[in-house]
């Protein structure tokens, strides 16, 4: 798995990213 500073930073991409297409 990545590391949780590296995870941090994709979650808060995709929860940037994902709601435009998912919303």
């Amino acid at each position: 798995m990545l590391k949780d500073g590296h995870g941090q930073l994709v979650r808060n991409t995709y929860l940037h990213v994902i709601p435009q297409h998912y919303t």
